[in-house]
Formats: structure tokens, C-alpha cells, sequence
């Protein structure tokens, strides 16, 4: 490009396309191309006026924090992708994902998985998305087992099986 920003690249050839490398992830780039020849050269024409994003890396994985009855925190680490990066983050008590409990859509590199059943094991998995809304590949993440609801206050009842020397106390579990 010729817009004079720090880090363009140029190339020169006699081929329809140029190959740019060393990009950063998930950031915007614009190309403009001339034609010369032994009378001169044309004018610029910028290839895709909106630009194009790189993809963005799959995030890496982290562990689970916070966990709790109905929730936990995935965390993960930005793989180098710029700040601001978008990442959806899924978590489902089925292995193969069928069916999803939890979709989330964040920024950070931690989202907290709410409304999620007691005593359960979840999988989890994190992808990254660019600035076109293209989706990097899913990077598992550790499963982790929910807490089991606190137990509720038992029942009282009766005490049964008295004698001189013993007796039987007795409760209900009251759904625990």
C-alpha cells in the first residue's frame, strides 16, 4: 500500500497475485496494485476497498476456576491475537457436543458458564473469531464436574427402638 503506515509491504512482478508473510493474526490489511510497463504505469487500485482480516490463532487452553453448583469459569489464554478479539466459548454435559448447555461470546480470556445442573460433568471449548467473523478451529478445554447442591436440613422424626440402654434416632433425608 501506499498510505506511508509503518510495517507495508510491497512486491513487484509479473504475475496476477503477491504473497505477503509475516502478518499479524485477526488484523485488518488492504492491498493496492499499478500496472507498469516501458510507457508508464496506471493508476492504483486498491483490491478490497473494506480490506481483509487474517485469521485469527486458536486460542490455548486453560482450567476451570470458580466452581461452583450451577456455574464454573473457563479460562484460556489469547494464542497472540490482538486485544479485542471476539471468542465463543461453549460448554455441554455431552462430549461430542450435541446439544450445547452454555454458548458465550467474550472479549477476555475467561467467561463465566452459569445456569448449569449440579453434580454434572462439563466439556468445554473455546474458539476465536476475526474481524470478518471467521472462526478459528475449537481448542478444548478441561472438563470439570459441577458441585452437588448443599444439602437440605434433614427432617426430624421420632426416636424409635427404646430400651433401658438405647434408643434410635431417626431423620428424614429430606432430599438429599
Amino acid at each position: 500500500s501506499t498510505n506511508g503506515f509503518p510495517g507495508n509491504q510491497s512486491s513487484t512482478g509479473t504475475v496476477t497475485f503477491a504473497i505477503f508473510a509475516g502478518l499479524l493474526p485477526n488484523f485488518r490489511y488492504y492491498a493496492d496494485v499499478k500496472a507498469v510497463n516501458v510507457n508508464g504505469s496506471s493508476a492504483y487500485t486498491n483490491l478490497e476497498p473494506t480490506g481483509r482480516a487474517t485469521l485469527a490463532n486458536s486460542p490455548v487452553a486453560g482450567g476451570p476456576t470458580n466452581v461452583g453448583a450451577n456455574q464454573f469459569t473457563n479460562h484460556w489464554s489469547d494464542g497472540g491475537n490482538p486485544a479485542g478479539t471476539t471468542y465463543r466459548v461453549q460448554a455441554s454435559a455431552d462430549p461430542g457436543f450435541v446439544s450445547i448447555a452454555v454458548t458465550n461470546t467474550s472479549t477476555n480470556t475467561f467467561s463465566v458458564m452459569l445456569g448449569l445442573s449440579p453434580g454434572t460433568t462439563y466439556y468445554s471449548r473455546v474458539q476465536a473469531t476475526n474481524l470478518d467473523s471467521v472462526n478459528s478451529l475449537f481448542t478444548v478445554l478441561p472438563s470439570t464436574i459441577t458441585l452437588g447442591n448443599a444439602p437440605s436440613i434433614p427432617g426430624p422424626l421420632p426416636f424409635t427402638n427404646l430400651t433401658s440402654t438405647q434408643l434410635q434416632a431417626n431423620w428424614t433425608a429430606n432430599n438429599n
